[in-house]
């Protein structure tokens, strides 16, 4: 089965969605038209028309303060723009006007010489307006309540042709008041968390007109003495619900002058068995934009299902977002899915039982964060944490071994440059400088001492001359005063592979009896300059 525009002739991506519908998506560029011809293999054909969805906003209306004929006018935001739509308002429900497309706007349209009830001047009720759209022999409403609560005041001068100035604007309201009635609770209004032993309940938020006053809210009571953890302007929300149990449970609305004298109820069933009368195998397919599930168990006496969605909250305590009503739809016990016209990707879907002899076990959600049966379509959340967890441990896991690991490293420093201040070393008679230590860096000769104790040996006068000698002369103290000359080895330049052997001199007094290492530190001595390097 596929679908064709008429004029031009243009053949649109369709997709089968069941034996009775197929979807397809409308290029505007190539959909001037809204009739379509249907077809299948070329065989069979039939014409088909579509109908546009009415869309308007900015609603505006100007009345003067002792007239009850004034100008309304809103905006078409529909994007199928099309002739053949013809629009019509009634307000406080008498005769209503035609309106027309503004000259100097292309998407307002203007209606003129339109009816009140009551003057501006003698407003006691807020005035309903009703928005009529006819296509193609299909009629569409919308209805708007508003106050006229703005009052444009214009200047001019006296004198002829003078020009107007800008228009000043004064706000009015009418005395606070106590809210005339309580919210909708809407059919299956509730949701019993079994896991949570959390019971959610929904109902419609009052539109401002109807607030009557400042400081508006809810007020929310049950038969029980429970009292919600969380109340807000569409649910609330009880914890440690006893299941075994059924209630009724009462909303009313309140504002500064106090609650309104009528109430509203939902009675909550025992819902131990909740499961056997709610639907099962919650599935939403996000390319198609159908929602599909199995009927409940126990199908005894059941009239229909009420399909639910609304914007996800982002939080895990509410189901929907607080700003914006329920959205809800009723359909016949036959039909086991909804088709959506866009994504629900980002919204919580519900589907309700309804029963003839009984209340059912209440909505059962599915979507990107509430899930019942279907863990797949709640999205990924349920599984992100836990592989982040893993991750965190796994890494804290090998940073710690890395920690121990470097802790066992040892510290091996080449023979002779070990420093040990605690103990002092006694000073041998000869001492070796490794080649590849820079001149720059060779410290006083007690710091190069190895860790070994040595004692100086006494040479005799005779070998002043040799290579590798010690000038010794002791007194009767046993103070030495010492000359060691020792040879030092390095490369004669930085990328020579030869070395060049040096003689270096140290000349210094001496004990030759083992001394603290405070009394070594003040003994003098000379370093004499080494040849630097090449």
């Amino acid at each position: 089965m596929e679908l064709w525009t008429m004029q031009p002739y243009h053949r649109l991506k369709s997709d089968i969605i069941q034996n009775n519908t197929i979807m397809a998506e409308l290029d505007m560029e190539y959909t001037p038209s809204p009739y379509f011809t249907c077809g299948w293999s070329e065989k069979w054909k039939s014409n088909i028309y579509s109908i546009p969805f009415m869309q308007t906003n900015n609603f505006v209306c100007r009345f003067y303060p002792n007239e009850t004929i004034g100008n309304c006018s809103f905006i078409d935001t529909n994007d199928w723009k099309s002739d053949e739509k013809e629009y019509f308002l009634i307000a406080d429900g008498l005769p209503g006007v035609p309106c027309h497309k503004a000259i100097n706007e292309e998407l307002r349209f203007v209606c003129n010489n339109i009816t009140i009830k009551d003057s501006v001047q003698e407003l006691t009720q807020p005035h309903e307006f009703e928005i009529q759209m006819e296509y193609l022999n299909d009629r569409q409403t919308q209805k708007i309540t508003t106050i006229l609560s703005e009052m444009l005041v214009p200047n001019m001068f006296l004198f002829h042709n003078a020009p107007w100035s800008q228009d000043e604007i004064y706000n009015h309201t009418t005395a606070a008041t106590l809210p005339e009635r309580p919210p909708t609770i809407p059919p299956q209004g509730f949701h019993y968390d079994q896991g949570r032993r959390k019971l959610h309940i929904f109902w419609f938020h009052l539109d401002e007109l109807e607030w009557n006053g400042p400081n508006f809210t809810y007020t929310v009571n049950s038969d029980n003495e429970k009292d919600p953890v969380f109340l807000g302007t569409t649910q609330a929300i009880f914890t440690d619900w006893d299941a075994s149990f059924s209630s009724t449970i009462r909303i009313r609305s309140k504002n500064s002058k106090g609650s309104s004298a009528l109430s509203s109820e939902i009675k909550v069933p025992i819902l131990t068995n909740a499961e056997n009368q709610q639907p099962t195998n919650l599935q939403y397919n996000d390319e198609k934009y159908i929602f599909t599930w199995d009927p409940p168990s126990d199908h005894d006496n059941l009239i229909g299902y009420t399909v639910s969605w609304c914007i996800d909250s982002g939080t895990s305590l509410q189901i929907c977002l607080e700003q914006q009503n329920i959205q809800m739809e009723s359909i016949s016990f036959s039909q086991h899915q909804f088709q959506f016209w866009n994504s629900m990707h980002s919204s919580n879907l519900a589907v309700a039982a309804r029963y003839s002899d009984k209340i059912g076990g209440g909505m059962r959600w599915t979507g990107y964060r509430w899930t019942q049966t279907n863990p797949q379509v709640a999205g990924f959340s349920y599984y992100v944490a836990p592989i982040g967890v893993s991750i965190l441990i796994i890494l804290s896991i090998a940073f710690y071994r890395r920690y121990r690991a470097c802790q066992r490293i040892e510290e091996i420093l080449p023979e002779g440059l070990e420093l040990d201040r605690d103990k002092t070393p006694l000073i041998p008679a000869r001492v070796t400088i490794p080649g590849y230590i820079s001149p720059e860096v060779v410290m006083p000769i007690y710091h190069l001492m190895p860790k070994k104790d040595m004692e100086i040996e006494k040479k005799p006068q005779d070998r002043r001359n040799s290579t590798n000698n010690t000038i010794i002369n002791q007194d009767s103290q046993n103070n030495t005063d010492a000359t060691v000359t020792y040879t030092t080895c390095r490369p004669t330049c930085p990328t020579c592979t030869s070395i060049q052997i040096e003689t270096s001199i140290a000349t210094g007094s001496y004990s030759t009896l083992p001394v603290k290492s405070s009394i070594v530190q003040n003994i003098p001595y000379e370093i004499p300059e080494f040849p630097k390097k090449q």
